[in-house]
């Protein structure tokens, strides 16, 4: 007969070993702690071929050797490769080329077919006559891999009777209760069709895990969830004020499953996997509606899975429990009445940005406002609104949308996110032209808020959009979310920053740009405005925050720390320099009318 493994090795068993390969081998020490020499492995053989028992199972029963360390010892003595069998990506299909009863009777499962080649996974590599009937029972050639008996008896459970073993481990698990997930976006207004759907993701134990994770991670108030496949097996986390917190973890084996479950529900292609996908379902759990959105990323050890989930129940925030300060509330109020002009709401991803901005609109919304709003997502849906959903798959991106509802007699417009020159622009031109812009931006502070507007367009044109973004900019809300003394929850810090002549003026001229912050300091008591410092220092005093995390998210720690116990800071003294540059320059403007 033909050599098996030409490629992986020259020996199969130890009749067939060559005597210099033993030679060379017979006085190797352990291969770890529980493993064998090649010697020992001679004698097992002879003594398991006597006793009519299997390599394995003799062996074994000398408590002094492990599994790993046997699989080890083995591998290295018949020269296949080692693989962990629990991290490996095993088709189902390749399994059906042998049968359950060939499986467990030689502790074997084929994993998959390369070219001409059938992967499989033994126990026992050294068994030469089960090679031969697995190889003539699956019609071509083996390459074969060691792993642990244990290894193998987990996989010929999960791959030959897949449904018991779900069945198994989800049935100390209670049903989700008043819960119900929507194919898709929901707009086609249909449960789930378990009929369209094939393979383990309609397995009534996989839908009870997915369905116990979303569940959960909506009654724990988790923004996002991550199920991410490792090695050994798949972690399941949700971020709950910011923070990952572990919520559960699955056999390795529940990868796939899981995963395909999501993607039947998110509409995804359930069979490509070497690509990242996204998607979205909805949730209905005790008469509130989530919005899911589904993200999916190809990783060394499989898909991972991450959701965002978002309210889109009826809930609306309102200005008064945004957590502003009576005095920045005061003049964002101020800036939302006028009828023209740009305010942005800025912080980092799940810092409460949208959370503002719809504040903002419910202020503002009036049967005599015509308020047009464009968002990727539509994170609340709102009465008196009218809220267009991006597609840029069909082309409709946030500029695009934003040229069309120029023309739809627009009072007050929300841009979700300014992302780019085109839609920036168009957004100035808006509030130029008699409209009231509301945006965002993933920016850190105003000062950079501005900088990064600035920065999209070429230098020939800055000149230009420093003037319009100086007549045009009423307001900066920048925000980021800090964690409370009680570690429960989160409160926001927030910077503000007022339109004024002096502010005006810095943005108009490069070199005076960089003189905003300090301005927004000295401006405190005269025009409203506050630093993320300033507001850390009142929820710290307030004892909402505790110091240390007061400190982490100033922006000069040391400076605070003098602050706090009232000790003169070069933050003071930049402030009292600045005030005298704006009384300087107010009173400069003051003479020339």
């Amino acid at each position: 007969m033909q050599s098996l493994f030409p490629r992986m090795g020259a020996g199969l068993s130890l009749e067939v070993q060559g005597k210099d390969f033993m030679a060379e081998k017979k006085d190797r020490p352990l291969i770890q702690a529980g493993g064998l020499s090649v010697e020992e492995i001679k004698n097992a053989i002879v003594k398991s071929t006597a006793e009519n028992r299997s390599l394995v199972e003799s062996v074994l029963a000398d408590d002094r050797v492990s599994e790993e360390g046997l699989a080890d010892s083995l591998a290295a003595y018949a020269r296949f490769p080692r693989v962990n069998l629990a991290s490996a990506n095993i088709d189902p299909e390749a399994v059906k080329l042998l049968s359950q009863e060939m499986a467990r009777r030689y502790f074997c499962i084929p994993i998959r077919v390369e070219g001409r080649h059938v992967l499989v996974a033994m126990a026992n590599p050294t068994d030469y006559r089960a090679m031969q009937e697995i190889e003539f029972t699956v019609g071509k050639p083996l390459k074969v891999l060691v792993c642990t008996r244990t290894e193998i008896s987990d996989a010929i459970e999960k791959y030959y009777e897949p449904e018991d073993s779900l069945r198994a481990f989800t049935e100390n698990l209670e049903d989700a209760r008043d819960f119900k997930i929507v194919v898709g976006d929901g707009r086609e207004g249909a449960d789930v069709d378990l009929s369209e759907v094939r393979g383990q993701a309609e397995l009534p134990p996989v839908i009870k895990v997915v369905n116990l994770i979303i569940q959960d991670a909506i009654t724990q108030r988790a923004t996002d969830i991550h199920v991410e496949p490792t090695l050994n097996d798949v972690q399941v986390r949700v971020r709950v004020d910011g923070v990952l917190r572990s919520l559960m973890q699955l056999p390795k084996w529940l990868a796939n499953p899981v995963s395909s479950r999501l993607k039947v529900l998110a509409r995804l292609d359930i069979a490509e996997r070497r690509l990242p996908q996204d998607g979205r379902m909805k949730v209905q759990r005790e008469n509130n509606t989530y919005d899911l959105r589904v993200s999916t990323l190809p990783t060394l050890f499989g898909e991972k899975a991450v959701l965002r989930i978002l309210s889109s129940g009826t809930e609306l925030p309102t200005l008064e429990n945004v957590n502003l300060e009576p005095q920045d509330l005061k003049h964002l109020m101020r800036a939302l009445t006028q009828p023209q002009g740009l305010i942005l709401v800025t912080g980092p991803t799940g810092s409460g940005k949208s959370t503002t901005l719809y504040a903002s609109l419910g202020y503002r919304k009036s049967p005599e406002v015509n308020i047009v709003t464009v968002e990727d997502p539509v994170e609340y849906q709102m009465m008196g609104l009218n809220q267009v959903q991006v597609n840029v798959k069909a082309g409709l991106t946030f500029a695009h949308c934003l040229r069309s509802i120029l023309r739809q007699d627009p009072d007050v417009i929300l841009v979700g996110e300014m992302r780019d020159l085109e839609t920036i622009g168009t957004a100035l031109l808006a509030a130029e032209t008699g409209h009231l812009v509301f945006s965002t931006l993933h920016t850190l502070d105003a000062v950079e808020t501005i900088q990064r507007i600035i920065a999209v367009f070429p230098p020939p044109e800055q000149k230009q959009i420093r003037l319009q973004l100086a007549s045009t900019l009423k307001a900066v809300v920048s925000q980021r979310l800090v964690r409370k003394s009680d570690e429960v929850g989160r409160v926001p810090a927030v910077e503000v920053l007022i339109s004024t002549a002096f502010v005006r003026d810095c943005i108009i001229n490069p070199d005076k740009t960089r003189m905003i912050r300090e301005a927004i300091s000295a401006g405190t008591s005269q025009y409203g405005m506050q630093t993320f410092d300033q507001s850390l220092y009142d929820l710290y005093t307030q004892e909402l925050i505790t110091l240390d995390e007061a400190l982490n998210n100033a922006s000069n720690a040391d400076d605070f720390r003098l602050r706090i116990q009232g000790i003169r800071s070069t933050a003071d003294a930049a402030r009292e320099e600045m005030q005298s540059a704006i009384d300087t320059f107010e009173g400069d403007r003051m003479r020339q009318r």
